[in-house]
């Protein structure tokens, strides 16, 4: 299956194609967003679930051409709130999504050639940070 990214939600205007993300249990790259406070007693801790966000994180390989297409979406929609959509376990899943800290990391890997073995300098590993909240 693949990776849908839609910008801006909820008027989108933009949708780019994507692989299915390296991590095979995409549930593992997420996080909840929590807030720890503590009481005026050392000895009592109380957790508060500030949100219903996650973190979300997705690796993808990718070729050169198609890591240029991904750059220009995110230069044109980094502030902008997205629509990240993927099947996970045969279950349709969708965010409403932003980029968060440093959104992207790009690491050359190697060269892809037909058979999509790797050489050489062609392929992208691209690694995308979320802030996200299931619609």
């Amino acid at each position: 299956m693949s990776t849908f990214l839609r910008a801006p939600y909820p008027t989108t205007k933009v949708t780019t194609v994507m692989p299915d993300p390296q991590e095979e249990n995409s549930q593992g790259s997420q996080s909840k967003v929590q807030i720890v406070r503590g009481s005026t007693n050392v000895k009592k801790w109380t957790y508060v679930q500030s949100s219903d966000k996650v973190n979300l994180s997705a690796n993808w390989i990718l070729t050169r051409a198609k890591d240029e297409e991904l750059a220009e979406f995110i230069r044109v929609y980094h502030t902008a709130v997205w629509e990240v959509e993927y099947t996970h376990d045969d279950v349709v899943k969708k965010w409403k999504a932003q980029l968060v800290g440093r959104p992207i990391r790009r690491r050359t890997t190697g060269r892809q050639d037909k058979n999509n073995t790797t050489t050489g300098d062609e392929v992208v590993e691209v690694t995308l940070n979320f802030s996200a909240e299931a619609i």
